[in-house]
């Protein structure tokens, strides 16, 4: 799995590899997702739509890339709802929440702190 690099100068070099691993399994949402973060980070609108379509078809979505897609386009209130659903079906990334770049404007949210500790997560 690739992850972003939190230094803007280093968001570009997450969209190699990705675009790599769609090469090799076409059907890969983690790499599509990556490369719809990076572009975000880098300022390309088209990155949007790739997080708009996972909220207007939430049920083709697992709740935590749900989460990530709300938290992107500035739905607080759904993201942390998802991310609750995300905890009780323990999904697998939930310990990555705390260190998302997307989540950073859920981390005064209450609802966001007790999850952190739920996961027993450095706050």
């Amino acid at each position: 799995m690739v992850r972003l690099q939190r230094r803007p100068t280093r968001v570009d070099m997450a969209i190699t590899p990705a675009k790599r691993a769609l090469e090799l399994e076409p059907g890969m949402g983690e790499a599509k997702a990556c490369i719809a973060r990076a572009e975000q980070y880098l300022g390309k609108s088209q990155a949007a739509d790739f997080y708009r379509t996972k909220v207007e078809q939430p049920e083709r979505s697992r709740p935590y890339d749900l989460a990530l897609a709300y938290a992107v386009l500035g739905r607080s209130e759904e993201a942390i709802r998802a991310l609750q659903t995300a905890y009780e079906q323990h999904a697998l990334l939930m310990p990555l929440m705390r260190t998302e770049p997307s989540f950073e404007k859920l981390h005064g949210d209450a609802r966001f702190r007790d999850l952190v500790r739920k996961l027993g997560l450095p706050e």
